[in-house]
């Protein structure tokens, strides 16, 4: 769906890259999930397709300014990480720490790595897509946004219901 819209709009290729730049690093971070299905569509949209449009016009003069952001975004994924990855839900907990190490590792790895390739990446537009949506990917396991669209963290859900059997 999302890129039947992306194509619409004109921003089919550039709406493959933010899915494939941001991919393996949802994938070890995890993060908040919708609760219906036009949610997920609306939210998919807007992190995919809204991450290229804001990526567009996100326009700076310096290129000091694109290596600011990258540092910045960098540092708050780190320490996000750190404190949530990977966020799971109530439906897929992850429970082995095994498991919650490899993930977090793979995050830290998928991160860095994407901002890496942003900073020699020449199109601006690439580059912010890129960097917005490791951005936009870190927001989405933070405490705050769990909070405000109802979910909760699978694992302490488990832990929770096991403290009180």
């Amino acid at each position: 769906m999302v890129f039947v819209i992306a194509y619409i709009l004109g921003v089919f290729k550039l709406t493959v890259i933010a899915f494939l730049s941001v991919t393996l690093y949802r994938a070890f971070s995890g993060g908040v999930h919708a609760k219906t299905h036009i949610a997920c569509i609306i939210s998919t949209n807007l992190f995919y397709i809204g991450n290229v449009f804001f990526s567009k016009w996100l326009v700076y003069d310096n290129e000091i300014i694109k290596y600011i952001l990258i540092v910045g975004v960098w540092i708050f994924s780190m320490i996000m990480i750190k404190l949530y990855a990977p966020a799971d839900t109530e439906n897929l907990p992850i429970l082995r720490k095994k498991e919650r190490k490899a993930k977090k590792i793979l995050s830290y790895i998928s991160m860095t790595a994407t901002l890496i390739i942003a900073a020699f990446v020449k199109d601006s537009v690439i580059s912010n897509i890129m960097i917005l949506g490791t951005l936009f990917q870190t927001i989405l396991i933070t405490r705050f946004v769990y909070k405000i669209t109802n979910n909760k963290y699978g694992h302490e859900v488990y832990e929770q219901e096991n403290l009180l059997n």
